[in-house]
């Protein structure tokens, strides 16, 4: 029997559970700052090179933050759930706002917690969006408007 492996293992879960021991997918919490920036660099590479996209697919920014892109229509040209490419997303109220708007950062709830919704233009026909639960980024409330769908 080899208790080695095992060790191993239950050690690494203890440590990753107790937050000694550093995510794969992204690092604590990030400013909404750092975020812009990144959507700002994406957006631009994306527009020079469409093969960017399959660069951002397994990027996650800070835990589990994940970039998607809609077209003007809503329907989902990007996204890390292949499944998800082609959906119509325009039946979401903050879809709706956003393709409205085109940039900005909105606060909503999803279910059991807030969800934000940082999006800019790849192009005219094209929004980068970026989805990251609100307890992820720092100073959240400063910088995105809050959306209900009463406000809508």
């Amino acid at each position: 029997m080899r208790l080695f492996p095992i060790a191993a293992l239950l050690l690494v879960s203890l440590l990753a559970v107790s937050g000694l021991l550093g995510s794969c997918a992204g690092a604590g919490v990030v400013s909404i700052e750092s975020i812009q920036k990144k959507l700002d660099l994406f957006s631009s590479e994306i527009q020079k090179d469409r093969n960017t996209i399959l660069t951002i697919k397994k990027r996650r920014v800070s835990q589990t933050g994940f970039y998607y892109i809609i077209n003007s229509e809503g329907k989902v040209v990007f996204h890390p759930r292949p499944l998800l490419v082609g959906a119509d997303f325009s039946r979401f109220y903050f879809v709706a706002e956003m393709l409205k708007k085109r940039e900005g950062c909105y606060s909503v709830n999803r279910g059991s917690s807030d969800q934000l919704m940082i999006f800019k233009p790849i192009s005219s026909d094209e929004i980068l969006c970026l989805s990251i639960p609100a307890h992820e980024v720092a100073s959240q409330n400063l910088a995105c408007e809050r959306l209900t769908k009463k406000n809508k």
